[in-house]
């Protein structure tokens, strides 16, 4: 849902400098929270993560030096 958020109100939150992104994301007046939560849900659905996870995973796999097994 917080992908979806931050999606929907991209136009909006690009152009603020880091300071006032912040008091905007905390405030209770934000934009993006009066949207339907249908449209919020249908939006967060259209992420495909798994295959992004995946390879993700794949690439930060790092072979454990042989003296380090069992250490973790």
């Amino acid at each position: 849902m917080g992908l979806a958020l931050l999606r929907l109100s991209e136009d909006a939150l690009l152009p603020l400098p880091f300071e006032r992104l912040l008091t905007a994301l905390n405030s209770k007046q934000y934009a993006a929270f009066a949207r339907p939560p249908g449209l919020l849900l249908r939006q967060a659905l259209a992420f495909h993560v798994s295959r992004r996870l995946a390879a993700s995973q794949a690439r930060a796999r790092v072979p454990v030096p042989q003296g380090m097994v069992g250490l973790s």
